[in-house]
């Protein structure tokens, strides 16, 4: 032993190459393994020497905990760690290693039997694999992994079969004080019914960020993880786990490929050649071959540490790398499918694997990829968030596989706290994502400066309330169309705006980005071919999506058309003309010097831009003859005729329930927020729904902001699925839940 420890002190005096590098015989002591249960995680630490330099890559030294019976055999990885202790001084994280490093597994069985177990290390000379140990699993109560199933492929359940519907917020990194914020964070969420949050473990910047740029002797740059760090990500699962909340792991963010424009880091990452990496330009990422090998290691060390959680909800490759610095979506889905199909080879438990992009529109080449097991959508700055959803979700519901909102606010340049102190930009989104068809309720983006300062957590109460107990994935759920009719019809005749807002926004090619033609009758009806776009493409930087919209009315009363702009690129700028019957009435220059402002979004034209309309038949219009976007949406103020309730209703019918909320026409956070408009309260109305199952049924009427059920009544259906049911007058919005009794 004294010859052996010579040779491992030598070594590591003239060829250091990470300070955990080791020359030893190989040898390998593994403890007796214990019987275990289904679902519930065992981890045992692995007394493993050998000769290798970096534990961190496979070809250097690579331990697996073999397993085997009659059925399958599999391996699960090991991983390099060391025990840390935190503290806080004054009002940050230090974090001291309390012992030495060494090898670990976590094994989560997910059958009962009987099992033949074995580790097998691997170092620089040799293999050494450990006598089998007989290891019996008996069946657990733990409901397992999270997974797609049941009767409707739109929805998560766990291994069990039962519902899994995620309801909660980003919580992707930590102040100073680290994993401390997360001891607050976490009950308060629990607390409220919410059972969701996400990680980002990229950038080196924030809490997570495991791989640093330095010197490799001191166990940093690429091929190497920041020990500390990945302790942290431990103890939130292991935090969240008490609390029932699954967290999602985002492996990558645009940031480190970013090279221009605001959130870049492109010059600070590890994967820069200027810091040791192997990346010449950031677009090498996707096709170099070294890096290839490094994200593998890195897939690998990932599933080993943390793949046997049962709250690791999903692993997402990519937080928003459609704003990676010259994107390439052909190139960018086949690193996607080379990812997938090694990080399904690595993850015994087969966990669900997605990816995300800036634009809510997604890539539909990679959201559609068998290999992406549910798709999401990140919006910000709509005038209408809800309209936003909607259209995506009736969108995305075409890939026959889940979809959720995973990143929404108001404004991505920040939260407005002070001018949305009750979270209205948090509270709709997510009832609006409810009752249309989403995988789990929107996720909210600005936790750390808004939701927790505001003590909004409460939001996310009423939401786990209406959907408790509903078994989503087998409910069979499908988006109905209710009628509503006034109680009583009002005497006095009033009038309503027609606005379009909340479509869908594409920097590519698109249906909306061409130019479109829009028909809106007397009764409001809004048709087209797509949705309208957000965007009003210019001539110049991008001709082929030059997308004029014309809008062809018939109103019986003199109206005004209003557009509504809400920024401006950036880059040149743009030209917004008005055109009514082939006569342009309206033009206004938006001008943006060439890139003089880094690509920002220009805030000093936002603001409504409009023209009367005479009675009649009209051909309205709108046109971006400048260089690049505008952001817009339209309205038609005091149109139509009211001749039903001015209410917004959304409804999802199924077997045994019937989900709806309603809003006030046009109660969007910036009609409410910034433009301080006052809606008067619903008149009582009359709402028909069909479809639903002959019988006797409960209707819940939900404070969606307390979560209290404040009234009960028993209805009939029909013999032909049909129901006439009472909504109270309401404020602000109303929420109801049928029940079949």
């Amino acid at each position: 032993m004294i010859t052996c420890l010579a040779i491992a002190y030598s070594a590591a005096q003239t060829k250091l190459v990470t300070p955990y590098t080791q020359v030893y015989k190989l040898e390998v002591v593994a403890p007796a393994i214990p019987s275990l249960k289904t679902f519930e995680m065992f981890e045992m630490a692995i007394d493993a020497k050998g000769t290798f330099n970096n534990p961190f890559d496979p070809q250097d030294a690579a331990l697996d905990l073999l397993v085997e019976n009659s059925e399958r055999k599999f391996s699960v990885p090991g991983f390099w760690t060391a025990p840390f202790e935190r503290r806080l001084n004054g009002d940050t994280e230090e974090l001291t290693r309390s012992g030495s490093p060494g090898w670990k597994v976590r094994w989560t069985p997910t059958e009962p039997g009987t099992y033949q177990v074995r580790v097998r290390f691997k170092d620089q000379n040799d293999t050494f694999l450990t006598p089998a140990q007989t290891v019996t699993v008996s069946k657990g109560t733990a409901p397992g992994f999270v997974a797609v199933g049941g009767k409707d492929p739109r929805y998560f359940v766990r291994t069990d079969g039962s519902s899994v519907f995620p309801i909660g917020t980003n919580l992707c990194w930590a102040g100073p004080r680290g994993t401390y914020d997360y001891d607050d964070w976490l009950p308060k969420l629990s607390a409220n019914g919410a059972n969701f949050g996400r990680l980002w473990l990229s950038p080196e910047i924030f809490t997570f960020g495991i791989e640093r740029k330095g010197k490799a002797e001191e166990g940093l740059g690429m091929g190497q993880f920041d020990l500390g760090r990945a302790w942290k990500i431990d103890y939130v699962l292991d935090s969240a786990a008490k609390k029932g909340i699954d967290i999602k792991l985002c492996i990558d963010s645009f940031n480190i490929l970013r090279q221009r424009d605001s959130f870049n880091y492109w010059e600070q990452t590890p994967h820069n050649r200027d810091h040791g990496g192997p990346l010449r330009i950031w677009s090498d990422f996707w096709t170099d071959a070294k890096m290839d090998r490094l994200y593998q290691n890195k897939l690998r060390y990932l599933v080993a540490r943390y793949g046997a959680y049962t709250n690791m909800f999903a692993w997402e490759f990519w937080n928003e790398c459609d704003i990676t610095t010259d994107f390439d979506p052909v190139t960018v889905k086949k690193w996607h499918q080379r990812m997938s199909t090694v990080l399904r080879g690595l993850d015994p438990y087969k966990h669900l694997q997605t990816t995300s992009f800036s634009a809510a529109t997604g890539v539909r080449d990679i959201d559609g990829m068998p290999e992406m097991d549910y798709v999401q959508t990140h919006h910000y700055s709509s005038p209408d968030i809800v309209g936003t959803i909607i259209n995506q979700q009736v969108r995305k519901a075409s890939l026959d596989k889940p979809h959720y909102v995973g990143e929404i606010g108001a404004d991505w340049a920040g939260p407005r706290a002070e001018e949305d102190p009750t979270g209205l930009q948090i509270h709709d989104p997510m009832w609006a994502s409810v009752v249309t068809g989403g995988a789990g309720a929107a996720m909210p983006w600005w936790w750390d400066n808004f939701i927790a300062p505001k003590d909004l957590f409460k939001l996310f109460k009423p939401v786990s309330e209406f959907t408790k107990g509903i078994n989503f994935a087998e409910e069979e759920f499908r988006v109905t169309r209710p009628t509503l009719a006034f109680e009583t019809k009002p005497k006095v005749a009033s009038y309503q705006d027609i606005e379009i807002s909340g479509g869908p926004e594409a920097w590519e090619p698109a249906p909306q980005n061409q130019p479109q033609r829009v028909k809106i009758s007397r009764t409001g009806a809004v048709t087209g071919n797509v949705p309208v776009s957000g965007l009003l493409h210019g001539q110049r930087n991008h001709p082929t999506w030059h997308n004029p919209v014309a809008f062809s009315v018939n109103f019986e009363r003199k109206t005004r058309f209003e557009v509504d702009v809400r920024g401006v690129s950036g880059y040149g700028g743009g030209r917004l003309e008005i055109w009514v019957d082939n006569e342009r009435v309206a033009a206004k220059p938006f001008p943006a010097a060439e890139n003089a402002i880094d690509g920002a979004i220009v805030k000093k034209y936002n603001g409504k831009y409009g023209v009367d309309l005479s009675p009649g038949a009209h051909s309205v219009a709108v046109r971006n003859n400048g260089n690049d976007w505008i952001q817009v949406s339209y309205r038609f103020k005091d149109a139509v005729k009211l001749t039903k309730p001015a209410i917004d209703v959304w409804a999802l019918n199924g077997r045994d329930y019937s989900l709806l909320w309603m809003r006030p026409t046009g109660r969007s956070w910036r009609a409410v927020i910034e433009e301080k408009r006052k809606f008067a309260k619903s008149a009582p109305a009359v709402l028909g729904l069909k479809g639903l199952a002959p019988g006797r049924w409960e209707v819940q009427y939900w404070d969606t902001w307390t979560g209290e059920i404040f009234k009960r009544a028993n209805v009939s259906v029909s013999a032909n699925g049909a129901v006439r049911i009472p909504v109270p007058s309401f404020e602000k919005d109303l929420a109801i839940r049928v029940n079949r009794k």
